[in-house]
């Protein structure tokens, strides 16, 4: 090898021979170079499995999909290949670029043996690694995890089967799913390897959402009874649901929509307190998911004028059974609720500013009070009205 040429690409082995080397190298001396070099091969493994699949969900079915296909995540698979090999070029120039010596006093210094290797290492090392690299990294960490959980004395032991307690479901639409949500199932250490690359993937990529989906999630923890673990749900409200407050830029424009765990259950306490039938319910829920009286009335196949007069019924029900600040029942019994847009008063313009600081969203208030949302804004920063 001459002094500009890289390190050699390592030849890609089956997959079976990558787990057996692990577990071999794992047992024999888990300290030593070809250990790392073994576990680093098999992390890159499922690191690359895990994209393809992410790329071609359809693979396994012998039909080809771009379903996954996404720009960023292509980058971070050329970028596995193109920085596993820096790596290992970096190691390769700093061997033959450096030596240690020691001093007349015994300390050490290190020494260049070739200026050009030394030049290459220079210029390896002020690249920049892709997000790749990190996915071998965490294949890495959890196959070591893995290690602690079965017995690593025989065999291929990152197939052998354990159980595991995990949720039926991480999406909760209603409360009635967390109750026995939790099973025991079977696993080995190197699907949960899988599984943590793919977590990975799920947690850091540039994700293309539709906004026209709808859905808000609310993050909270699930603990098990029996194992005492905790994980990670998501509650998932209805759609266009009016409990988020938006996080805008200097310009006003809308970044995206942030709902607290807080909102929810006070929520789901007040529409428990108000005994709605099921009908009354419905209409609700649609209003709240941003639905105005004419599409509800379309939706449902009945007259505009029912639907106001549900409204007006839940609003009479709010009024007696929930401790309502003054100012709100005013705003929800006021003849502005219901009818068309009029000129606002300006104990109208109060409650409205009171209910904004209050943290009730734009929106609701404008419902409130039959008005767009850009004259709340107008209201709540003191501009008048054109």
């Amino acid at each position: 090898m001459t002094k500009h040429q890289t390190a050699p690409a390592t030849t890609t082995t089956a997959f079976e021979t990558l787990l057996v080397n692990f577990c071999n190298e794992y047992r024999k001396d888990r300290n030593s170079t070809t250990f790392t070099e073994v576990a680093t091969d098999l992390a890159t493994a499922v690191a690359y499995s895990v994209i393809r699949k992410c790329l071609d969900p359809q693979a396994k079915s012998g039909k080809t999909s771009n379903s996954g296909c996404n720009p960023q995540l292509e980058e971070v698979k050329r970028s596995i290949y193109r920085d596993t090999n820096t790596l290992k070029n970096i190691d390769y120039s700093c061997e033959k670029a450096f030596t240690t010596v020691y001093n007349e006093d015994g300390d050490r210094q290190t020494k260049t043996l070739d200026s050009d290797y030394r030049y290459a290492y220079n210029k390896l090392t002020q690249q920049t690694l892709g997000d790749g690299i990190d996915l071998v990294n965490t294949a890495i960490v959890s196959l070591l995890d893995e290690c602690t959980k079965v017995d690593t004395t025989t065999g291929n032991f990152l197939e052998t089967v354990y159980t595991v307690r995990k949720l039926k479901k991480k999406v909760w639409i209603k409360v009635s799913d967390s109750v026995n949500g939790w099973e025991t199932v079977e696993t080995s250490p190197i699907r949960e390897v899988y599984k943590a690359v793919r977590r990975e993937v799920a947690n850091n990529r540039s994700l293309n959402i539709d906004p026209s989906n709808g859905y808000l999630y609310l993050e909270d923890l699930a603990k098990d009874e029996e194992s005492n673990e905790e994980t990670t749900v998501y509650r998932r409200l209805n759609k266009y649901t009016d409990l988020a407050g938006n996080v805008t830029d200097f310009n006003g424009a809308v970044k995206f929509e942030t709902v607290d765990s807080g909102s929810v259950a006070d929520y789901d306490k007040m529409t428990e307190a108000l005994e709605l039938t099921a009908r009354q319910a419905q209409i609700l829920q649609l209003r709240m998911s941003g639905y105005g009286c004419v599409a509800i009335g379309t939706y449902l196949g009945v007259k505009e004028e029912s639907v106001r007069s549900v409204l007006q019924t839940i609003q009479k029900k709010a009024v007696e059974k929930l401790s309502l600040p003054s100012y709100l029942v005013n705003a929800m019994t006021a003849p502005t609720a219901t009818a068309p847009k009029s000129k606002l008063t300006d104990e109208d313009k109060k409650a409205i500013r009171k209910m904004i600081a209050d943290g009730h969203t734009m929106k609701f208030v404008a419902d409130a009070y039959n008005v767009s949302k850009m004259t709340v804004s107008r209201i709540v920063n003191g501009r008048k009205d054109r």
